[in-house]
């Protein structure tokens, strides 16, 4: 027993090492990066997180409108979600750092309508416009970290990363409730100006970090093989049908009436034809109104050896769901406990912290023993058991209570930040690096927009429903106070409808991490777009391509790769294996047929 513990420690010492060895290898020009990155998305995240508390004050601050407040949050996140694959692929055709600082112009041009805005139209155009970039910086600021680290070491810069984003969800909330509280004569607008002193510090890093590769010299044939806006713009329509229905649904018209039918249809319609355009092979319609590769390239989804990448995909998009879900229903418990913006921005403060050192931790544990598997099923465990428990709050739980039920749900939920891209890098082939991370962020994006919807829409039904029993009790969109027994009953009951739904959400994650197939996170990168002096740095034996010569490529608990181990193994140790890509191929030679993509 002593030995086996001995044999832990020096296993845990040596990769430990080994991961700080990864961080002070970096030069100059990597930190000048990855702080571009970091600021970037601090301040997607910063504009996500901070609208929660002051939506009220901004609602009663807008003169009369058709346009329900809560299209603040959901034109960021429509536009964030639909857009974000079409930036992996206009990343791959045009260069990374160029799109990333056109992602970060459009997010802070939409930041304009946003702080002089009179009219909800103006404020929820605003929204939109700072989606698209916001969408942008996300995606393409994932994809570079992935161009410049390899597998091996990516689950600890990824933490690291988290720790912006875990500051903007911390720090954002409150900072926009002082505002709506304390803001003075701009008050609530403050939100968006400090978006523009962010937002140049982001841009002079990104300009700083010139040492990123040039693109690949492609003609604009091939370069609108990447960018398939068409899909962007079917997708766009569809979601926002879907919404549209969702939000009147229950609360403006009944849900039997032709305004709620009718989008809701033409929605569900267009979001059908939109997987059907992506995954099955309508040449004809590829060849004249589409690009030749999908947003969507089911490459990345279907066929042998793709079962981790499928898994971690879902993962992500249920992730989403529970954490802004989560989220949303929290603010609208903690409102109903007559909490100020402020004060209800402090009170989700535990389901915030913790998800900082949970993200960190998880992804240097994942550095340390290539293992991510494991640590995946814990942190779907923690997210079922918090969430499962938010279900018993009331309007009476005591402050303990709901402090600790958040700090479970937010240890699991944190530390998903880190586990999820990972393995879905290492099922696919170096080419598909941009197009998968941006798939990923659109994933978690899409699964984003379901959890606040689903939430919302089922806290407003079952509302409706609780107060009609009530007397002299009006519908849920008019009701002014909370304060009578009966009326706080009926919040309470449909916060406990709100929160139940989530938690089949999280019973599915738990059940499907458990088929998690684990595949090798390799330590080598044979991305075209990293940095230069990555190339100019590295020693002259020490290419993937003369290690896998060798025999000694290693993953992140230095397992020696031999030739027919696996399949993975077997694609990097051999030039050419049944037509699939290997490492002595250039990426871009993969052909675009979608038969011939795959990586196992």
């Amino acid at each position: 027993m002593r030995e086996a513990v001995y044999q832990v420690g020096v296993f845990l010492d040596q990769h430990a090492k080994g991961v700080a060895k990864a961080s002070r290898s970096k030069d100059r020009h990597f930190w000048l990066a990855f702080m571009g990155i970091a600021i970037t998305g601090f301040l997607s995240a910063t504009d996500m997180t901070i609208i929660a508390p002051i939506l009220p004050t901004i609602a009663g601050d807008m003169p009369p409108s058709d346009i329900s407040p809560t299209w603040i949050t959901s034109a960021f996140l429509l536009a964030m979600m639909t857009f974000q694959p079409l930036w992996g692929g206009l990343s791959d055709a045009f260069g990374r750092q160029g799109t990333l600082l056109a992602s970060i112009v459009i997010f802070l041009a939409g930041s304009i309508p946003c702080t002089v805005a009179r009219s909800m139209l103006t404020m929820v155009a605003g929204r939109g416009l700072q989606g698209v970039g916001g969408g942008g910086m996300l995606a393409i600021g994932e994809v570079m970290l992935s161009d410049m680290t390899t597998l091996a070491e990516r689950g600890y810069f990824l933490g690291l990363l988290s720790m912006a984003f875990a500051v903007a969800a911390i720090a954002a909330p409150l900072v926009g409730g002082v505002f709506a509280t304390h803001g003075g004569y701009l008050g609530w607008r403050w939100s968006f100006l400090i978006n523009f002193p962010i937002g140049v510090v982001a841009l002079a890093f990104v300009l700083s970090s010139n040492k990123f590769k040039p693109p690949p010299k492609l003609t604009m044939r091939e370069k609108w093989a990447h960018c398939d806006a068409t899909s962007a713009l079917i997708l766009f329509a569809s979601t926002l049908s879907l919404l549209i229905g969702l939000t009147r649904g229950g609360e403006e018209y009944a849900w039997n009436d032709g305004r709620v039918v009718a989008p809701l249809v033409c929605g569900i319609i267009g979001l059908i034809g939109f997987f059907a355009l992506q995954w099955l092979p309508f040449k004809f319609l590829r060849s004249w109104f589409l690009a030749p590769r999908p947003v969507l390239d089911p490459a990345m989804f279907f066929g042998k050896g793709l079962r981790t990448s499928s898994i971690s995909f879902i993962l992500t998009f249920l992730h989403g769901i529970l954490l802004y879900g989560a989220i949303q229903t929290l603010i609208l418990y903690f409102e109903t406990r007559d909490a100020t913006p402020l004060r209800a921005a402090i009170n989700v403060l535990p389901a915030n912290v913790p998800s900082t050192p949970a993200a960190f931790i998880a992804g240097v544990l994942m550095a340390i023993t290539g293992r991510y598997k494991s640590l995946i099923i814990g942190s779907q465990i923690l997210m079922l058991v918090g969430l499962g428990m938010f279900v018993y709050l009331d309007s009476f739980s005591p402050t303990y209570q709901w402090v600790i039920f958040q700090l479970i749900a937010s240890l699991g939920i944190g530390a998903m930040y880190t586990l999820a891209l990972p393995p879905i890098q290492a099922s696919l082939p170096p080419a598909y690096l941009a197009r998968a991370t941006a798939t990923f962020a659109f994933v978690r994006s899409f699964g984003a927009i379901w959890g606040v919807s689903i939430t919302l829409v089922a806290f407003s039904a079952q509302a409706n429903k609780e107060l009609d029993k009530v007397s002299g009790a009006s519908a849920i969109g008019k009701t002014t106070s909370i304060g009578s027994t009966e009326i706080r009953n009926a919040f309470d009951q449909s916060l406990r409808v709100a929160f139940s739904v989530l938690v089949p959400f999280a019973a599915i994650g738990l059940f499907l991490a458990i088929f998690i197939k684990h595949i090798p996170l390799p330590n080598f990168n044979t991305s075209e777009y990293g940095l230069q002096e990555q190339e100019q740095g590295t020693e002259k034996n020490s290419s993937p391509h003369k290690k896998a010569e060798e025999g000694t490529l290693q993953t992140g608990f230095e397992r020696s790769h031999t030739a027919g181990t696996s399949e993975l193994d077997s694609a990097f140790s051999s030039p050419k294996v049944g037509g699939r890509l290997s490492t002595n191929q250039e990426p871009t030679s993969i052909p675009l047929r979608r038969s011939d993509s795959f990586w196992h």
